[in-house]
């Protein structure tokens, strides 16, 4: 029996607008899940329906067994052992960390809380208040807050966006480990698919309110199955197939991987050459549209250069 079951969740706005398209999902203990989607797409609904701020037109929602919401029962959110990390850190700014902290630590196991302090690396920063602190600092003392609560459910939307690339990356792999030591299933609703694929063990991705697609990073990427779920993995080219005389199909996913720059009977001008850890992106501008792979060697911007595509590894979307 899985832990978290969702079905037929509806949500209309103004009898028009689709944010949620009759959602069904089952996730089970201690899982993680990432819901990816463009703006507008319906991500946001969704969690604030899961977490009691908003109202669904019909559907279910059941959490060990037990209904939060159905046609016969609505828990307020007040009433739902789920707890919601936002972006904005939600830290009460008049409190000390520690302050803050012990909002949540009544009756709880003052082991597990001081554990907790010791392997977020807070120790030093019990005394001061959030402004005192940096953006990733506040995301762990709101991380231990929430296990604190020792909830059901943890929600967590957007929590890396407002940090730098290195805080964000550190963070990811910190409240991973967490969450899976204290095995809390959680749901992160993220326009970042780094986010997704480092953090999640499954990427759900959504589109004008409906899940179109349920997987793992490695088959996302692999086999994206339409134009839509190209554009959000950000590193797949989309061109037109008839840039490559491909017949048949109005746009192609092609992998960095599948275009070779030591030869070929295709030639474009490079855009730009950015270095990386240990090779460099090379941008292509070919017949005004643009791609990018990727070299061991530096290419100087305007040289032109020959290129081939590995036309067996062409992506064909939907």
């Amino acid at each position: 029996m899985p832990y978290i079951e969702i079905k037929n969740i509806d949500k209309k706005y103004n009898k028009k607008v689709i944010a949620c398209n009759n959602i069904s999902l089952k996730i089970e203990k201690g899982e993680i899940i990432a819901l990816i989607g463009e703006s507008g797409c319906g991500k946001s609904t969704f969690l604030k329906i899961l977490s009691g701020f908003e109202f669904p037109d019909k559907g279910e929602l059941k959490i060990n067994n037990h209904f939060a919401f159905n046609s016969n029962t609505y828990k307020k959110a007040e009433e739902r052992n789920i707890s919601i990390l936002f972006q904005e850190h939600s830290l009460f700014p008049h409190l000390t960390i520690k302050q803050n902290l012990e909002l949540a630590i009544k009756n709880k196991d003052r082991n597990y809380y001081n554990d907790l302090i010791k392997i977020s690396s807070v120790e030093d920063l019990l005394e001061r208040y959030p402004h005192e602190i940096s953006g990733g600092q506040q995301q762990r003392v709101a991380l231990i807050r929430t296990l604190l609560l020792n909830p059901d459910l943890i929600l967590l939307d957007e929590p890396f966006s407002s940090l730098d690339e290195f805080t964000k990356s550190n963070l990811r792999t910190y409240f991973k480990r967490t969450l899976k030591e204290n095995n809390l299933t959680t749901i992160l609703v993220t326009h970042d698919i780094t986010d997704a694929a480092e953090f999640a063990d499954r990427i759900l991705v959504m589109q004008e309110g409906n899940i179109i697609s349920d997987s793992n990073y490695e088959e996302l990427y692999q086999n994206p199955k339409n134009e839509y779920i190209g554009s959000l993995l950000k590193n797949i080219n989309i061109l037109p197939a008839k840039l490559f005389d491909l017949q048949n199909q109005k746009n192609m996913g092609l992998k960095p991987s599948s275009i070779d720059l030591t030869e070929g009977k295709y030639q474009g001008t490079v855009l730009n050459c950015i270095p990386l850890f240990n090779s460099y992106k090379i941008l292509i501008e070919y017949k005004n549209n643009q791609l990018f792979t990727f070299s061991e060697k530096f290419i100087p911007s305007n040289d032109l250069i020959n290129f081939s595509i590995k036309l067996d590894e062409i992506i064909h979307f939907e």
